[in-house]
């Protein structure tokens, strides 16, 4: 504005060549002023760009979105063992479908995932700018056998979201889980569990940084960091006060256990929920010692550890809270020792450990079955003779991992016959596809010479070819389509340095 009125003081004093007497403008400055009005407003117009500023945040949400929508998917899966409408979504990105809106009936031009609602996500997204009414403005598809879900319409304007004042988390989850730094990283020590949601790597365990390897500097991350699938860095970082021991994810929410009584900025003893940026939320439960494992089925939070109280109640080794506000819940095995291991198939809750009592009877040595409800022990009485440290469900049969190796059918407690020996012990087991993946302290397994990790047949238990070779102790295992992801006390996969943390491929 003072440029403009030198300009005007300017034109006046030369064409009056009276400095101080004012007189009317001619058409001529007229003109000049209004040009110089103009290209002072492009250049603004040009510096501020509001448009692209809008479109770029809109972006963001989308990307966050679809991440969002993948997350609930996987999480689907992984509770109900196959793939929502898994007939209906086409297989490469060349083929995507469009997603449904909410409560649309498919013709057959757009997949519907409205049964992800309320259990997996509150809604689903739509994008101000799709024009078509069925469809929500995201594609569908699946590769490597493994769902993704994508934006149709980056780059382009909604008209109805800025006219609603859309921003980059309207309403929604803070998008957090960006890219901080591009690499492969590692913590400078031992992980113990690691969980995956879409393509977010989570893991947790006894560290307090984490460096790229082949050197590099290290960012600070106490005991708890994300990574996305390539090994990059992201910003998640609830900086938890002591080790953590279990991680479960939700769409909009990751629940640790473990020793701290910090994380995510607040007081929170042994059990906390972080949002996507690292920050606690208003779920708010407690125990007096450690939580060792952490299971979620329907609205509940299932954990079992060292603790002999949560929420200020009795509760010895095993407890459920509410997933929402961690409110405390009937659900009261009562096991005389600790819980290492648990999991459920949607009907019972099955636990590992140390203990041989459930609410002082009947006997149940290491492992056992309760119901979803009360914590009551049920029939189920398979015949174990090593305490319990891995567990693992696929359909109607669960793997068990100790000092030595078994599955049992969830319904009868009989024995499969998949029991292949090892000479040491399982702590970790995951399954994926036709495979178990087993980490432990071992040399042996399955026939053949394994250090710590291995892949085994899921029907006979043979070892298979893949073989990382890790150097020390494997405490957490991890499977998709394409790759597993360890986590332990190792410091080199294969004979090359890899620090506690590995992504190894099929």
């Amino acid at each position: 504005m003072k440029f403009l009125q030198k300009i005007l003081s300017y034109i006046h004093r030369k064409n009056s060549g009276r400095p101080h007497e004012l007189r009317a403008f001619t058409l001529i400055e007229l003109l000049i002023v209004m040009a110089i009005i103009a290209l002072l407003a492009v250049g603004v117009i040009v510096a501020v760009n509001p448009w692209k500023n809008i479109i770029s945040a809109q972006d963001t949400q989308r990307h966050h979105n679809a991440t969002e929508l993948e997350s609930a998917m996987y999480q689907h899966l992984v509770d109900n063992y196959s793939l929502l409408n898994s007939t209906a979504i086409p297989d490469g990105s060349a083929n995507a479908k469009p997603v449904c809106r909410f409560q649309v009936t498919s013709d057959g031009t757009c997949v519907n995932l409205d049964a992800l609602i309320p259990a997996y996500m509150a809604d689903l997204p739509t994008d101000q700018a799709e024009k078509n009414a069925s469809y929500s403005g995201y594609l569908v598809y699946t590769e490597n056998s493994r769902v993704r879900i994508v934006p149709a319409h980056l780059g382009e304007l909604g008209t109805a979201a800025i006219a609603a004042g859309d921003s980059a988390s309207s309403g929604g989850t803070s998008v957090c889980s960006a890219v901080a730094m591009a690499g492969n990283w590692v913590p400078n020590g031992t992980v113990y569990v690691i969980a995956q949601s879409g393509g977010t790597i989570y893991i947790g365990g006894n560290f307090t940084s984490v460096s790229p390897v082949g050197g590099g500097a290290a960012q600070a991350r106490n005991y708890a960091a994300a990574f996305d699938s390539a090994g990059n860095l992201l910003s998640w970082n609830p900086s938890p006060d002591a080790p953590v021991h279990a991680l479960v994810t939700t769409p909009s929410a990751v629940y640790m256990g473990g020793e701290f009584a910090n994380a995510g900025g607040g007081a929170h003893s042994r059990i906390a929920a972080v949002d996507n940026c690292g920050t606690a939320t208003s779920f708010n439960a407690s125990a007096d010692n450690t939580v060792f494992a952490l299971v979620k089925d329907g609205n509940n939070l299932y954990m079992g550890g060292t603790f002999t109280t949560v929420d200020s109640q009795t509760r010895n080794h095993a407890a459920a809270v509410s997933i929402a506000d961690g409110s405390i819940t009937a659900w009261d095995p009562n096991t005389n020792s600790d819980i290492y291991a648990m999991a459920t198939d949607g009907t019972n809750m099955y636990m590992g450990g140390n203990f041989f009592l459930i609410n002082n009877s009947p006997i149940r040595y290491y492992l056992a079955s309760t119901d979803l409800t009360n914590g009551t022990v049920t029939s189920w009485n398979p015949t174990v003779t090593d305490p319990v440290s891995a567990l693992a469900i696929n359909g109607s049969t669960i793997y068990v991992g100790g000092d030595s190796a078994a599955a049992y059918n969830t319904s009868t407690g009989t024995a499969t016959g998949w029991s292949p020996a090892v000479s040491g012990t399982i702590h970790a087991l995951a399954f994926f596809g036709s495979t178990v993946y087993a980490g432990g302290t071992f040399d042996t397994i399955g026939g053949a010479n394994r250090n710590n990790a291995a892949a085994l047949s899921a029907t006979t238990g043979t070892a298979l070819a893949w073989n990382p070779n890790a150097n020390d102790n494997i405490f957490a295992i991890s499977a998709n389509a394409g790759n597993a992801y360890l986590g332990g006390s190792f410091t080199t996969i294969g004979g090359t340095a890899q620090t506690y943390y590995a992504k190894v491929g099929p």
